[in-house]
């Protein structure tokens, strides 16, 4: 097979045909589009307070058609003083990993991921 045979050409929103070897599923949904509907999922789910709500990680899964889309956020707790009659609060970092469909850009799950 010759060079131009081999070359790769782009035939539709994410599809990729690699002429001469296997046909290889690109993603549709970019990743800005993957932290937009994670950032959406978990405003709209609203079982608390998201104080700095900031993306710590994202990835593409490797064998599954999704974006792997890591937030934290502050969650405010009592603080341990309070036992001394201390009425004080202090946050912690809270990691949530939403799993999100690359091609509709749609959640699937959300997973808590410890640091």
């Amino acid at each position: 097979m010759s060079a131009e045979e081999r070359q790769s050409e782009v035939v539709g929103p994410g599809e990729l045909v690699d002429k001469g070897f296997a046909t290889h599923e690109l993603p549709v949904i970019d990743i800005i589009e993957a932290v937009a509907a994670a950032k959406d999922f978990m405003e709209r789910i609203g079982d608390e307070p998201l104080v700095n709500l900031r993306l710590e990680e994202i990835e593409h899964g490797e064998d599954e058609d999704v974006w792997l889309v890591t937030l934290g956020y502050d969650r405010v707790v009592q603080s341990p003083m309070r036992a001394l009659g201390i009425n004080a609060t202090e946050t912690r970092r809270v990691y949530k990993t939403i799993v999100v469909d690359d091609t509709r850009g749609v959640p699937l799950a959300m997973r808590i991921r410890t640091p």
